[in-house]
């Protein structure tokens, strides 16, 4: 896995909570999500990931990412109001190189201390050290925040611990066990060796065993709960916070509760039937349960487009489901002029389905198309079937922008049915 990998790996939450709020979110469930504090608009978010994506891959400099995020701003009619100016307004240089250097510095570490903390680099170099890459005006008191959490220091205040001492996600604001401490903290690990761990008495002849950690990505997808701790205060956070992004199961026998971004169900979808086994082609149910559920839960459409929707609800029968499988809208499209659908992608249908960017007619009698620009250059495409009271998704696909395959089929007006 690389850098820019990881960040696409994150899906999109939008919510209003500030920073501090997010911070308090388990750390398993909020490193699953790619977000930035106040940040309601999924298209905003959409364009920071790739952004941050293409940064890392080396094909985007900071005042560009700044530059394709105020478009968007633009596009989406943001404003600060009283916040203008201020950390807390996106159009600011602080607040955009918060967020690009943020999420490179976290998806760099991640990788990092993925490498740092493999069996060989485990028994060769045990321990990090903490030290001051970068120097801020302000710094913080960094050898204080270390001993009032329980670390201890070596040689004159150096700030080591072996590299699974939980000492490092307790000095992080993020919870996470590699840099980014905090914002613009400035701070860095290096590797300590044996010989030297030996030398400074952080280990002696026969030091603890360290396994590598289990950093499988997948491992966050959800945060488990039992049953006293759901049903307080925190249940309340993250319904009053998330709304209709998050789902929860409770097991009846224990009580206790899984909770699951919402975003993940198409996406884990996605993945199992891109290489489906013999067994499970041809079936295509479990990609088009899951988006009927998603959308579902997304049903709330944008005033402008609500006369084409309103009153019909979303049907998806296995006999669609099957058909948009077999024929491969979901998965890789080899259409001319048709890019990719990425599972990152997916993460935009619920906005496509809120408020899609515009409605083209489709092919067919009672048919349109909601579209959706994405940042990559594409406008990703939901064709539906309009029968009577039901709503019925009949695939999805990704055009590039600004040609377009159907670029003389005329725009439906709002104001009407199809």
């Amino acid at each position: 896995m690389t850098a820019s990998e990881r960040i696409l790996q994150k899906t999109l939450v939008t919510s209003g909570i500030g920073a501090d709020e997010w911070n308090s979110i388990q750390a398993g469930f909020r490193d699953r999500a790619f977000f930035s504090a106040r940040v309601t608009e999924i298209r905003i978010l959409d364009v920071m990931r790739g952004g941050n994506e293409k940064s890392l891959s080396g094909n985007l400099s900071p005042s560009e990412f700044r530059k394709a995020v105020r478009e968007t701003l633009f596009k989406t009619g943001y404003d600060a109001g009283d916040a203008r100016g201020t950390i807390k307004d996106l159009m600011t240089k602080s607040r955009l190189d918060l967020v690009y250097n943020t999420n490179r510095e976290m998806a760099q570490g991640f990788i990092q201390h993925l490498q740092a903390t493999s069996e060989g680099a485990l028994a060769a170099f045990p321990a990090y050290e903490l030290i001051r890459a970068e120097r801020r005006k302000v710094p913080r008191n960094w050898p204080e925040i270390w001993k009032s959490k329980g670390g201890a220091l070596y040689q004159g205040g150096r700030m080591i611990a072996l590299k699974t001492d939980p000492i490092w996600t307790r000095i992080s604001r993020f919870g996470i066990p590699h840099p980014p401490f905090d914002y613009n903290s400035g701070m860095d690990l290096v590797s300590v060796s044996r010989g030297e761990c030996l030398a400074l008495g952080v280990i002696d002849e026969k030091p603890p065993k360290q396994k590598p950690p289990k950093l499988d990505f997948n491992e966050n997808l959800q945060a488990s709960f039992d049953a006293g701790h759901w049903s307080g205060e925190y249940a309340r956070k993250l319904k009053d916070a998330f709304g209709d992004q998050i789902k929860h199961t409770q097991d009846q026998k224990t009580g206790n509760v899984t909770v699951q971004w919402q975003g993940n169900l198409l996406r884990d979808a996605f993945e199992n039937y891109t290489t489906p086994t013999p067994e499970d082609s041809g079936k295509g149910w479990g990609l088009g349960k899951a988006t009927a559920k998603l959308l579902t839960a997304c049903d709330k459409v944008s005033p402008q487009y609500r006369p084409l929707f309103e009153g019909r609800g979303l049907s998806l029968s296995k006999s669609i489901a099957k058909h948009t499988i077999g024929e491969g809208h979901w998965l890789v499209d080899k259409t001319p002029g048709n890019m990719p659908v990425k599972p990152a992608d997916l993460d935009l249908v619920p906005s496509m389905w809120r408020s899609p960017d515009y409605i083209e007619a489709g092919g067919q009698k009672d048919s349109i198309v909601l579209c959706l620009e994405t940042f990559d250059g594409g406008i990703l495409k939901l064709p539906v079937k309009v029968r009577g009271l039901v709503t019925i998704p009949t695939g999805l696909f990704k055009q590039k922008s600004p040609m377009s395959a159907v670029a003389g089929i005329p725009r439906l007006a709002t104001s009407g049915t199809p």
